[in-house]
């Protein structure tokens, strides 16, 4: 977890390390799939990476202008996808501390298929998917503003529209929209701010 500039790690409901690095509040931890790594992003616009094993900070990403609010690994854990304030989305060779890709969006969330397929929402306010094996843009579909999220098992995705706090679930074989879900209506005063599908795909 996150606390102002510091993380904390912990087991069986007891903090077991306290550890500093950034000079900023944390906005985000992710945790790589082989679970020995985790990366954080911070207000100070760095992300860092730390070993789990010697809970200590063995690299810093430096890019963003602004501060930094979601981080994640690929699929793979060859990379590492961050998102800032500045508007950016930036995919880092990690390992090697190279920025290989920048791309321009409109919201800065993004979701990572299983496929390593990185799904956001470009400055166009257009759904773009892009390729984390092959490094390129694979299929831009029509317009949203919003926030896409992949479902785990099955090959759809939901965005929300801010504007309107409606979840729109994709079929993206097709492109047909399976169910428009509106949240006000549903007894909700407030527009969405974050949702994800359960891991075996079946509730949101």
């Amino acid at each position: 977890s996150a606390s102002e500039n510091e993380l904390l790690l912990w087991d069986n409901r007891k903090c077991t390390d306290r550890l500093v690095g950034h000079s900023d509040a944390i906005k985000t931890v992710a945790f790589s799939h082989s679970g020995q790594l985790f990366a954080s992003g911070s207000i100070d616009k760095s992300i860092k990476v730390w070993s789990l094993l010697d809970k200590k900070a063995i690299k810093t990403l430096n890019g963003h202008t602004k501060g930094v609010n979601k981080v994640e690994f690929s699929i793979s854990d060859k990379y590492i996808i961050s998102a800032g304030y500045d508007d950016k989305i930036f995919i880092w060779d990690w390992k090697n501390g190279n920025l290989i890709k920048k791309l321009s969006v409109n919201n800065t969330n993004f979701s990572i298929n299983k496929e390593d397929v990185l799904a956001y929402i470009d400055s166009s306010c257009h759904l773009t998917f892009f390729d984390l094996k092959s490094l390129s843009v694979t299929k831009v579909v029509g317009k949203f503003c919003g926030s896409p999220v992949f479902n785990p098992q099955k090959n759809i995705i939901a965005i929300n529209d801010i504007n309107k706090s409606i979840l729109r679930v994709i079929d993206l074989n097709s492109g047909a929209v399976l169910s428009i879900l509106n949240i006000k209506k549903e007894n909700s005063v407030c527009e969405v701010s974050t949702f994800k599908f359960t891991p075996d795909g079946q509730y949101l």
